[in-house]
């Protein structure tokens, strides 16, 4: 942003014609035949005028998207993204996930506990079915035998059975349950390690995997921009440091070369004091009545700190002081000067508010060293287009697709087999890490998977011979010799005696199924660690790691990932170590320098600037004129970090975007071409976007604008040609918005006027 000394509407004219009726009383003249004093250096006068007096800043702001950051709520290592830079995605869309391999395990082993649990529970079911079947026959038999207390006990029998069935089914749903709850939880978990698109719209920001993969608590792994959302923002200027503008008394943005009533867009309380709590806070945020905003335009918003407006006024340099009165030189009608008192009001740097004591249109002399000059040539004021531009000439084609490389198990790394930078096929080993699996941990294994084997075998064995002796039973039903009558309990055990012996088969059977059911989870699970133990073990302990597809190797070089390298630490199953860049270069990434000589963070002017998604841009490239747009950017580094503030379910997000660097690239932004292949991008290309941007203004050339020091600093003034004569003209210019030969004045001027520049000497 830059501060101005001055306001003034652009349409301002200040010239002797003006006519309008003056607010101030006109004094009695007094004729003063010799000055005592000295008044001008050279002899200039001006009239009085009416105008506007006070201060404003003006400050850029661009139309841009309204983004949506992709964040995870805890710190991750990214494993994939699905999208790129331009891609557009659909709310839901899955974009991104975190490493799932421990989770996914745990959902494994969980998933298996609830289908053991689940088969017992039908199991059980089956097996109390055919108990109370069992007892329901030995019930009946009492009966028969007319064995009132038998029958009474067997009821109590099978009442206990259903009771012990309740208890055990409650337990069983209990279990259930909660397998069922960790099964919630881990799915939810899980969830939070992918991420699906929060709004719909077009990726303008994407993490860079091929140089890191962590994230940390709401850094964005990308971001989504809605285009048929936009606003206006500030280039560099946060909520905070605007705190001091929000009490101005008025803002105006200038487009296309009409003034509309701005505003700032202001985000809600709760949001301001959680940024105000965090100190992260995001750029000011404007609106603007009544006008139409185009992406990617820059619109200047004038803010008035205070506005006197339509007041009679005289230049700073023509107030005279006697003690604490006021008063100024008046040209009379004979040539002289009259010495008139005038009652004033505010001040800005270049203008005082004048009460009483002269009108409009009298002409007044003001002090000046300025010369007029004595050779000039005649320039006409006239309105026109000023941009301007940030420029590059520097443009590549990338790809910013890569896969994740990192520790297969938990153990040490070894040895890089690929050289970094350097393009890798698929298929081929990267990199190998060595895991120390002791041969009495194997022992261990192999051990229990023994003991558990001869439990089976054992079991297996002994439900046989007890299946065979059922069978010989069951064969010998109604072969064997009858009870004596008088023998009660042998004729009440030989009733039903098949029907009873066939279900206790059906249970022996249901228990072999059982004990087979278990022991095969059971030992599949053994021999699945066993073996990727014994396999690692017969390769002396090293795992080897190949890549997936062919690439450029990327390692990952900073501090976070880089001193494991070549140390001995132990790294943690998943642990990434590289990765390979893949696909197609299609991306354009424009690189962009940023100049950090001012110390002025909050000078707009004093910065180069990034192009922001939807910004317009001018391509030069192998001697072809196009155009193109911004699709995204490639992140914040620490001096110039940006903070987005959003409010989603009710809660609010702070987020940032990290600097991803590409190819040594930090600074920039990927473009887009216009109907032109990108992959005819010339090394000579310059691309350029609009940084500064007025349509309709005053422009004029910049050899016609002068300098002067005041009190309150530097302040520029045009020399008015009024009749025959020229007239010192303080204008609002701000020396940063000139290009080339042109200089965009902001107020003082008028389209019509003439104006004039000294005539240089030849050769000079």
């Amino acid at each position: 942003m830059k501060m101005m000394k001055r306001a003034l509407p652009l349409c301002l004219a200040l010239t002797m014609t003006l006519s309008l009726a003056g607010c101030g009383k006109k004094k009695v003249k007094e004729t003063i035949p010799e000055l005592k004093e000295t008044t001008v250096t050279n002899e200039s006068y001006r009239p009085v005028t009416r105008g506007n007096v006070g201060d404003f800043v003006v400050m850029p702001a661009r139309v841009v998207p309204r983004a949506y950051g992709q964040f995870f709520d805890k710190s991750q290592e990214v494993s994939e993204i699905y999208v790129d830079i331009g891609d557009y995605v659909e709310k839901g869309d899955k974009i991104a996930s975190a490493d799932t391999t421990e989770i996914d395990e745990t959902l494994k082993n969980l998933n298996r506990e609830l289908n053991n649990l689940e088969r017992d529970i039908d199991q059980y079911k089956e097996s109390s079915d055919l108990r109370l079947e069992y007892l329901e026959y030995e019930k009946k038999a009492c009966l028969d035998m007319n064995d009132k207390a038998g029958a009474e006990a067997k009821e109590r029998e099978i009442e206990t059975e259903k009771e012990n069935r309740s208890y055990r089914l409650n337990q069983f749903e209990k279990s259930e349950s909660n397998l069922s709850s960790e099964i919630s939880k881990a799915k939810e978990e899980r969830d939070r390690l992918i991420l699906y698109a929060t709004h719909s719209g077009y990726i303008t920001y994407k993490m860079n995997l091929a140089e890191g993969s962590r994230r940390e608590t709401y850094e964005n792994v990308l971001m989504i921009s809605d285009y048929d959302d936009i606003y206006l923002e500030a280039e560099t200027v946060t909520t905070n440091k605007f705190g001091k503008y929000r009490s101005a008394a008025k803002m105006e943005a200038m487009i296309n070369g009409k003034k509309y009533k701005a505003e700032e867009d202001v985000f809600s309380t709760n949001a301001n004091n959680y940024a105000s709590s965090a100190e992260k806070y995001p750029r000011v945020r404007f609106k603007v009545e009544g006008a139409t905003l185009k992406l990617g335009d820059v619109v200047p918003i004038f803010i008035y700190m205070y506005c006197h407006e339509d007041v009679l006024m005289v230049g700073n340099d023509s107030i005279r002081n006697d003690g604490n009165d006021k008063y100024v030189f008046v040209a009379d009608e004979e040539g002289g000067m009259e010495k008139r008192p005038v009652e004033v009001g505010y001040s800005d740097s270049i203008y005082t508010e004048i009460i009483s004591g002269v009108e409009e249109g009298e002409n007044v002399y003001y002090l000046s060293d300025s010369l007029k000059p004595l050779k000039y040539e005649e320039v006409t004021v006239e309105r026109s287009d000023y941009v301007q531009y940030e420029y590059s000439d520097s443009a590549e084609l990338i790809s910013t697709r890569s896969d994740i490389y990192g520790m297969p198990e938990t153990g040490k790394f070894l040895d890089n087999e690929v050289a970094g930078n350097k393009p890798v096929e698929s298929d081929v080993k990267l990199f190998s890490i060595n895991v120390n699996v002791s041969e009495a941990v194997l022992l261990d294994k192999k051990q229990a998977i023994e003991q558990t084997k001869k439990q089976h075998e054992a079991a297996v064995a002994d439900e046989n011979k007890r299946l065979e002796e059922l069978n010989e039973a069951i064969e010998n039903v109604g072969k064997e010799k009858a009870p004596a009558a008088t023998d009660t309990d042998a004729v009440r055990d030989s009733l039903y005696k098949k029907e009873k012996l066939q279900l206790e088969k059906e249970l022996l059977l249901l228990e072999m199924e059982q004990e087979q059911d278990a022991y095969d989870s059971n030992i599949d699970a053994m021999y699945e660690e066993y073996n990727k133990l014994r396999n690692i073990a017969d390769n002396d302990g090293v795992v080897s790691v190949y890549s997936k597809r062919a690439g450029i190797v990327r390692y990952f070089d900073n501090d976070y990932y880089g001193r494991y390298y070549y140390n001995s630490n132990e790294l943690q199953k998943g642990t990434p170590l590289m990765a390979i860049e893949y696909g197609e270069a299609d991306k354009i990434l424009v690189k962009t320098i940023r100049n950090t000589s001012s110390s002025d963070n909050e000078d707009y002017t004093k910065r180069r600037t990034v192009a922001r998604p939807g910004t317009k841009l001018y391509i030069t490239s192998g001697g072809k004129e196009l155009t193109g747009e911004c699709i995204g950017n490639i992140g914040d580094n620490a001096d110039n970090k940006v903070y987005y503030i959003e409010e989603r379910d009710g809660h609010i997000y702070i987020t940032s975007c990290p600097e991803s660097i590409y190819h040594d690239i930090g600074t920039g932004y990927f473009a887009r071409i216009d109907n032109a292949d990108m992959t005819e991008l010339g090394k000579a290309t310059s691309i350029r976007f609009e940084t500064v941007s007025m349509k309709d203004a005053i422009v004029i050339p910049k050899d016609c604008v002068y300098t002067e020091k005041a009190s309150s600093g530097t302040v520029y003034y045009v020399w008015v040609k009024e009749g025959d004569d020229l007239t010192k003209r303080f204008i609002d210019y701000i020396p940063d918005y000139s290009s080339n030969d042109s200089a965009l004045v902001l107020g003082g001027l008028s389209e019509g006027e003439v104006i004039v520049r000294e005539e240089k000497e030849a050769g000079k």
